[in-house]
C-alpha cells in the first residue's frame, strides 16, 4: 500500500471549496483528467478519464467511485477501483485558513509497486491542478 499525504491551499473560502468535494459532477468539472461523470446517486458515480501513459500513449477508461461524507462536516472519502486489482482511496479534510481553505489529502493506493508509483505521480499532479481549477468554471 502506498500512502501519500498532501496539503493544498485555496484562496477561496471553505463554502466555495466544499461543493467540489461533496458533488461528483463538480469534482469532475475541476479534475483535469475526468472527461465525463455519470452520477448514479449522491454517493456513487462513474468517472470517465483520459490520460497519456508515459506522456505519449492515449488511454481512456472508466470506473465506479463511491463517496462517503460526514453530514454537515468537511471530511470526504472517495473510494474506487480504477482497474482490476488497483484500489484508490482519497481522503479530503477541509479547514478554514484565514480567508481561504486548507485541504489535507491522504491518498492510499493498493497496487503493485510500479503501478502504485505511476498512479501516485498522476494523482498528485492532477489533484494539484484540481485545487487550482476550483472556482474557475
Amino acid at each position: 500500500m502506498r500512502i501519500i499525504n498532501l496539503e493544498h491551499h485555496s484562496d477561496l473560502p471553505i463554502g466555495s471549496v466544499r461543493p467540489v468535494f461533496e458533488d461528483f459532477v463538480k469534482f469532475g468539472e475541476a479534475h483535469p483528467l475526468i472527461t465525463r461523470v455519470e452520477k448514479i446517486n449522491d454517493s456513487e458515480a462513474v468517472f470517465f478519464e483520459s490520460v497519456r501513459i508515459l506522456g505519449i500513449v492515449p488511454h481512456k477508461f472508466s470506473y465506479r467511485a463511491k463517496l462517503e461524507k460526514n453530514d454537515g462536516g468537511d471530511h470526504f472519502v472517495m473510494k474506487a477501483e480504477p482497474k482490476p486489482g488497483v484500489f484508490l482511496e482519497l481522503e479530503f479534510d477541509l479547514r478554514p485558513n484565514g480567508e481561504g481553505t486548507r485541504i489535507n489529502e491522504r491518498i492510499s493506493i493498493g497496487a503493485s509497486s510500479l503501478t502504485a508509483w505511476f498512479l501516485g505521480r498522476a494523482v498528485v499532479k492532477s489533484h494539484r491542478e484540481l485545487v487550482e481549477n476550483i472556482g474557475k468554471s
